[in-house]
């Protein structure tokens, strides 16, 4: 980044992952996240729960079951 950042990569079980699929915001190193099960996309925990709660069983990115 031109302010002298640099992007963390970060992996969730061999993944390579950088935001949630579901609020795509940023991982933070605090807090906790999932894999789809049949899809790379990772998402926060509590985003998945919530996604989950209301009735909605596909991937936001790519539409596989989760």
């Amino acid at each position: 980044m031109r302010d002298g950042r640099t992007r963390v990569k970060r992996t969730l079980m061999g993944e390579p992952v950088d935001k949630c699929g579901i609020c795509l915001t940023e991982f933070k190193d605090a807090e906790v996240a999932c894999l789809g099960t049949r899809c790379p996309h990772a998402f926060h925990e509590y985003c998945l729960k919530r996604w989950v709660v209301q009735g909605k069983r596909m991937c936001p990115l790519c539409r596989a079951e989760v």
